[in-house]
Formats: structure tokens, C-alpha cells, sequence
């Protein structure tokens, strides 16, 4: 008997800004990390993500993504957060900086996107 398997909802988001601080807000206390791939020749960062108890569901799988410019430089993002004299800023580095004021985003390598969730 086949199991049928259904798509996640897409989220597309304006850019790879919106989704970095999505993440970031979304992981207090909690891993985090991001998938990036190609699909269809453009570079993509992804997270799939389930919202538990979606009406009569018992829950909904989504993809957030945002699409690049150019594939990450390096396996990690740092992430800054805004303070009252700086603006919020991230960057790819190769390794993690020991500061209250950086999350850090390990980025996960994917050799496809398989379709279910992109």
C-alpha cells in the first residue's frame, strides 16, 4: 500500500533577511539552522516547519524560503542584533563568535530538495 505524501505549504519570503530573522526570532532556546540548496538554478535557504493543530489538522507542514544572489561563503551565519547605535547586520564566517549580542545559524547542505518540501 502506498503512503501518499503530501506537499508542504511554500512561504516565500521577500528576501534572505526576512527569513535569517525569522529564524533567529524563532529560536529562543531551541536549535536552529537553515537547509541551502539549488533547485531549478537559483540558490535557496530553507526551513520546514509544522504548525501544530491548524483547524482540524493535525498539523500543517510549511517551507519558508528565500531565494540569493550567490551560495554562502562559509558554513555559519552571524547574526547581530540591533542595539540603539546598530542597525541589525549578518554575515557568512566559518566559525563562532563567543557574544551575547550574535546568534549564530549553521547552514545545512542539501544535494537536492527533495518535493515534498520545496
Amino acid at each position: 500500500m502506498a503512503v501518499e505524501i503530501i506537499k508542504a505549504q511554500i512561504f516565500v519570503l521577500e528576501t534572505i533577511d526576512d527569513l535569517i530573522r525569522l529564524v533567529v526570532s524563532n529560536s529562543q532556546n531551541r536549535g536552529v539552522y537553515l537547509y541551502y540548496g539549488e533547485k531549478d538554478g537559483k540558490y535557496i535557504y530553507a526551513i520546514s516547519h509544522l504548525i501544530p493543530s491548524w483547524y482540524g489538522l493535525r498539523g500543517l507542514p510549511v517551507t519558508l524560503i528565500a531565494y540569493a544572489e550567490e551560495p554562502p561563503k562559509h558554513n555559519f551565519i552571524a547574526y547581530n542584533f540591533s542595539t540603539e547605535s546598530e542597525e541589525e547586520k549578518w554575515e557568512f564566517v566559518s566559525f563562532i563568535k563567543t557574544s551575547p549580542k550574535i546568534a549564530h545559524i549553521p547552514i545545512i547542505r542539501t544535494k537536492n530538495f527533495p518535493d515534498f518540501l520545496v
